[in-house]
């Protein structure tokens, strides 16, 4: 266990991170990972980006939870999602990043806006509403990284296909394991 952990001074690296979620220390993680400050130098062994679209780069993953380190080009953006029921703790690492949220209508069989945060580095968001979809974008010209928990892993989920209007579900799969990418 990392140096800051065995004298409870609380979390301070990624590796924290990792040690208090192999334990299943999972509300300390929650409670705590606002104040980390965590830099792209911290998750560089983690980072690997794709000019085509974003990165999903698996930091950790048992039956529980997973931590996902997202790496985004310049101004990639996900589609519209839910996180099939599970709840999703994200944190900027880099970047600006805005975040829209829509709940679907099944009567009216739509999307409907219900707000948009805008979030940049350190900051959080926190959803654990089964009804709620969002998507997420990179506002930057740059490269943006966002750090993001979910409890139990979403293996697959709901996506908004805007060109047929409807939603379809999504297998999801991470693009690299503990910092090698996935062929």
């Amino acid at each position: 266990m990392a140096v800051a952990e065995q004298n409870g001074i609380g979390i301070e690296t990624i590796e924290d991170v990792v040690d208090l979620l192999k334990t299943g220390d999972y509300k300390r993680v929650i409670s705590e990972i606002e104040q980390v400050e965590l830099t792209p130098a911290d998750l560089s062994e983690y980072a690997h980006f794709n000019s085509e679209r974003y990165f999903r780069n698996c930091i950790f993953a048992n039956d529980d939870v997973e931590l996902i380190l997202l790496c985004w080009d310049a101004n990639q953006k996900t589609a519209i999602h839910c996180h099939d029921e599970k709840e999703c703790f994200v944190k900027i690492v880099e970047g600006t990043i805005k975040e829209e949220q829509y709940i679907y209508d099944d009567k009216l069989m739509k999307l409907i806006p219900t707000g948009s945060e805008i979030l940049t580095n350190g900051e959080t968001s926190f959803i654990d509403d089964a009804q709620l979809f969002h998507s997420l974008e990179n506002l930057n010209d740059t490269r943006a990284m966002s750090l993001h928990m979910y409890m139990k892993p979403i293996q697959k989920c709901k996506v908004y296909n805007e060109q047929k209007g409807r939603l379809v579900e999504l297998s999801l799969s991470y693009d690299s394991y503990a910092g090698v990418l996935i062929a």
